[in-house]
């Protein structure tokens, strides 16, 4: 019985020795962040008759496709307005745009934009940036974007004449507070000045109210500012437009 002792303890001594010098089973790897579409549509119409017929359509939407760490993204929008059959307003904006995050709350983007604005005195005007956008907070209930790059323009007037191109720097900052599970307010600001020409400044700022109808449904309330210091000969520096409609999430 001594020896039969002895030598269970001493097999349960290599047992134990052999235990230690075994690596732990490595963690399961957390499982790959799923791909997401989101897609949203704003429409909003005014018209009248009568004494008056004025017309006023607008027109938004937004696509993006996330596949971490990319993240692929649209968005247009369309303004339209006419008074006895006569055009007084015609804006159209494309933007498309590709963000890869670095890190977390850090990414670097790159973008192409269209826009049209006869009435501003833009027939059309292109734009290719490229930078960095940086989450500054992102709580549940605010989110702060800070982004900081350079954006290559060439800019088509009403009028004829050659078509200007420049290279200008890019600041924007946009934050977003939810007002409850659903419903939020959210301020965008965009600065371009000239790297050239300091008075060729541009800003742009946008302010939108979203509050839910149904869970697909909300309504939508928009108010853009959009100031350019050399505005094209006969054109004044600054637009403002309010949108009301209806914004819907599929």
């Amino acid at each position: 019985m001594r020896t039969f002792g002895v030598l269970t303890l001493a097999a349960l001594a290599v047992a134990a020795r052999a235990a230690a010098q075994t690596p732990a089973p490595a963690a399961p790897a957390a499982p790959a962040k799923a791909d997401t579409t989101k897609l949203t549509i704003g429409l909003g119409l005014v018209t009248t008759s009568g004494n008056t017929s004025v017309t006023t359509f607008n027109f938004g939407n937004g696509f993006a496709y996330i596949a971490h760490p990319w993240v692929f993204s649209e968005a247009a929008t369309m303004i339209y307005g006419s008074t006895h059959d006569t055009v007084n307003n015609d804006q159209y904006h494309l933007l498309l745009r590709v963000d890869y995050t670095i890190h977390d709350g850090l990414s670097a983007y790159l973008y192409g934009g269209f826009d049209r604005d006869r009435f501003a005195g833009v027939v059309s005007r292109y734009q290719e940036a490229g930078g960095f956008s940086w989450k500054a907070v992102a709580t549940p209930v605010d989110l702060l974007t800070l982004e900081a790059g350079v954006a290559e323009n060439q800019q088509q007037n009403v009028g004829g004449g050659p078509s200007e191109s420049f290279v200008a720097a890019r600041a924007a900052v946009t934050y977003k507070r939810m007002l409850n599970k659903t419903a939020f307010a959210q301020e965008a600001l965009e600065v371009l000045p000239d790297l050239q020409h300091s008075q060729n400044l541009r800003i742009n700022s946008e302010t939108d109210l979203v509050a839910p109808l149904s869970t697909a449904i909300s309504l939508k309330v928009g108010y853009v500012i959009r100031f350019d210091n050399l505005p094209p000969a006969g054109f004044k520096k600054t637009d403002r437009i309010l949108t009301t409609g209806i914004q819907i999430a599929l």
